[in-house]
């Protein structure tokens, strides 16, 4: 996965090209669908909430309220993992995020850290004891790059790890919602006993 306006590369070598257009129109599109998947997520809490209401509602209409409710308690299971994990996707999605976020910036500051590395040159001497020190800003530099290389590569694990339980969980919710929906469709097309006594 790569971070946005660096999903566009440069073709041939040094050909100077305008993509500022390009880029805006990638930037637009991946917003967009970022949107629309954020409008998923709320859809599946608000459906699997919906209908929890619709079945409570049916069943309190029932002549016997106490069968009905019975009857539908699977839905009611079903619809409520649907909400549980459409607020586990929102929880992982920001948690994914962030810790992708958190990858940019240490890889950034990697990168700077490796130029400023390039830019001091080594000083060697023999013996070794007689540049003791010399190369001290540039070690200094070493030990940075180091860390925020190690941060960078922690952070796009936990970015991937959190990214896989928020598609796991949007999965669990879609599916939980399908089947509280079918469940009282399968009851009363499949089974004798029906919603109403």
């Amino acid at each position: 996965m790569v971070a946005k306006s660096q999903r566009l590369y440069s073709i041939g070598h040094g050909m100077a090209i305008d993509q500022k257009t390009t880029q805006e129109r990638v930037s637009n599109i991946e917003n967009d669908s970022e949107n629309r998947m954020s409008q998923f997520h709320a859809w599946l809490g608000i459906a699997s909430a919906g209908g929890i209401v619709s079945l409570s509602s049916f069943a309190g209409g029932s002549p016997d309220p106490d069968y009905t409710f019975a009857q539908l308690v699977p839905s009611y299971i079903c619809f409520l993992f649907g909400i549980i994990a459409a607020a586990a996707v929102v929880y992982s999605l920001s948690l994914s995020r962030s810790k992708f976020a958190e990858h940019i910036a240490c890889s950034s500051n990697r990168e700077i850290a490796n130029e400023a590395i390039q830019s001091i040159p080594v000083i060697m001497s023999y013996p070794r004891s007689m540049t003791e020190g010399a190369n001290g800003s540039r070690d200094e530099l070493i030990s940075k790059s180091q860390r925020f290389h190690d941060l960078a590569e922690r952070s796009w694990s936990a970015h991937r790890r959190w990214s896989i339980v928020s598609s796991m969980s949007v999965a669990i919710s879609a599916l939980a919602f399908v089947l509280g929906f079918l469940w009282p469709i399968y009851v009363v097309v499949f089974t004798e006993k029906g919603l109403i006594p």
